[in-house]
This record gives C-alpha cells, structure tokens and sequence, in this order.
C-alpha cells in the first residue's frame, strides 16, 4: 500500500477545494493511503514538504532501529553461559 502527502497551499481556497477532491477520490480508488497538509500559500509548501520528510525519516529510522540485531547469550552449556556474540535477528 502506497503512502501519499498532499500538500495542499490554501490561498485560493475555492480552487484548493476542486483539485483536493479530484486528488483524494483518485487515491482512493488506487486504495492508497494519504495525509493531507494545509499550507496558507504555495512559499510555504518547501519548507513544509522538509519537515514531513524528515519527520518520516526519523520515524522509519526508529522503526529499522527496532529491528536492530542484539548479542545473545549462548545456553549451549550451563556450566559455561557467557556472552556470545553471535547476532540474531
């Protein structure tokens, strides 16, 4: 399933409303799911598009840091439990 921003500049609210309903029944009908940002006008869509993308790169990175091997600890003898550093994931 597809992610999708739309930035949307409200400046001309009446056009905004128009291409917002087109865009958002478009992606529907591909079954893709989608966020939707209001910015006053169309210099703030940049710096807007910025501050989504790296918040979904933080976000993604401390979702594949959860994934992140760790050492286990070997029980293959008891009588010799130790670290081990072998790596599971």
């Amino acid at each position: 399933m597809s992610n999708i921003l739309i930035v949307e500049a409200r400046f001309y609210a009446h056009i905004s409303d128009m291409l917002l309903d087109g865009a958002t029944s478009a992606i529907e009908k591909a079954g893709a799911h989608f966020e939707r940002l209001a910015v006053p006008g169309a210099l703030e869509i940049p710096t807007a598009t910025a501050i989504m993308a790296a918040s979904y790169m933080t976000a993604m990175s401390r979702w594949a840091a959860s994934f992140a091997a760790k050492p286990t600890i070997s029980k293959s003898s008891p009588a010799n439990r130790r670290a081990d550093c072998s790596i599971s994931g």
